[in-house]
């Protein structure tokens, strides 16, 4: 392998495994211990966690085997093994986390902070070629199927279908809305990240000249 290769490859892990840790914070330090509703697989491991208190961490790299199998399937053995190295490290980091009691703070500042973290460590995480897993593999195929939809836009809608299930466990509704907030928030800060603020236009000039 290239020297230049093996640079690029280096910088990637790198780059994921700080978007990882962004990731870890807004999820661990924020969103979960306020019990705030949140999209994807982290979203089930977090129901999980409610009702039996079994780690974040460790609940999302479970569920995300038999996924992590469809994706080398359909998405390659480069995607997986970054997502793989993604899933470890969030672990390895919520495995830290999870050991410190926080204060407690404004639920919508925690909100808000939370939904920054996830947006810009997933955003970074993707930007580099890996993912958090789970229904990120399933936004990956979808995307890949209508790649003129904007990543964030297929995540909100993946998130939003993991939201409306832990309606049924939270049963409270300003949890659920708190979650909306952080979905749609982090879900555009993930296209911000990933695409920049760049608009394009095209304009069609039909003439006989």
């Amino acid at each position: 392998m290239q020297q230049s290769k093996v640079k690029a490859l280096v910088k990637d892990y790198l780059m994921i495994a700080i978007g990882s840790a962004i990731y870890a914070l807004g999820v661990s330090i924020f969103i979960v211990p306020s019990k705030i509703a949140l999209g994807g697989v982290t979203g089930i491991a977090a129901i999980l966690y409610q009702l039996t208190g079994f780690p974040v961490g460790t609940a999302s790299l479970i569920i995300n085997i038999p996924l992590i199998v469809i994706g080398f399937w359909k998405l390659g053995h480069q995607f997986i093994f970054k997502t793989f190295f993604s899933l470890a490290t969030f672990t390895l980091y919520d495995m830290v986390l999870s050991q410190f009691t926080y204060p407690e703070f404004d639920k919508m500042l925690t909100a808000l902070f939370g939904a920054v973290l996830i947006g810009v460590g997933m955003g970074l995480q993707y930007s580099y070629g890996g993912s958090t897993g789970g229904t990120d593999i399933l936004n990956r195929l979808i995307q890949k199927k209508v790649p003129h939809v904007q990543l964030g836009n297929v995540v909100l809608l993946t998130d939003a279908v993991v939201i409306a299930a832990s309606a049924i466990v939270f049963r409270e509704m300003e949890t659920i809305l708190y979650g909306i907030i952080v979905a749609f928030i982090h879900s555009k800060l993930i296209d911000y990240v990933i695409y920049g603020t760049d608009m394009g236009k095209m304009i069609l000039i039909i003439t006989n000249h």
